[in-house]
């Protein structure tokens, strides 16, 4: 079963969030551009992180929507195996690592 990147705390926006994330320890390299277009990929999809949402609790719409996010900002997705998929996804999802 896939994992997800925790919630945001209240009162936290989803930018801040996705910026204390990223750690500057990082192997990858974090572009800012590319941490805005993630942050804006999960912003269009608000179940993702508003735990006031009832599709907040369904795993397989998240599963879904993180799919779609990461098909949006890591390069060549559709071109990855299923398990550099899932690899590569979480990656982004724990990490914001694109």
């Amino acid at each position: 079963m896939a994992q997800f990147a925790p919630a945001i705390g209240v009162g936290q926006s989803f930018r801040a969030y996705i910026f204390n994330m990223a750690s500057p320890n990082s192997q990858s390299l974090i572009v800012e551009t590319s941490i805005v277009q993630l942050i804006e990929e999960v912003e269009k999809r608000p179940a993702l992180y508003k735990k006031t949402l009832k599709e907040y609790s369904d795993a397989n719409l998240k599963k879904k929507l993180w799919e779609e996010v990461c098909e949006a900002v890591v390069l060549g997705w559709n071109h990855l195996n299923a398990e550099d998929r899932t690899n590569k996804g979480r990656e982004v999802q724990k990490n914001g690592l694109i």
